[in-house]
C-alpha cells in the first residue's frame, strides 16, 4: 500500500484529489489531508507517507 498525504489550502482539491485518487489507484491511502503547512509538518514527519500532494500555490506563511 502506498501512503499518501494531501496538502492544500482549499478543501474541494483535497476532496477531489482524494477521492479521484483512491478510485484510480487501488493501492493507495491517503492517510491525511490538511489544508496548511504548518498543520501537515508535524503528521509528515511521524507518518513519513511515500507520495505528497502539494498545493503549488500556497501562502508562504501557512509553513511556518
Amino acid at each position: 500500500m502506498i501512503k499518501a498525504m494531501i496538502v492544500d489550502d482549499e478543501p474541494y482539491c483535497c476532496e477531489t484529489l482524494s477521492i479521484r485518487w483512491t478510485g484510480i489507484a487501488r493501492r493507495l491511502e491517503v492517510s491525511g489531508v490538511f489544508h496548511s503547512g504548518a498543520q501537515a509538518l508535524e503528521p509528515i514527519k511521524e507518518q513519513k507517507p511515500q507520495l505528497l500532494f502539494l498545493d503549488i500555490e500556497m501562502p508562504r506563511d501557512e509553513w511556518f
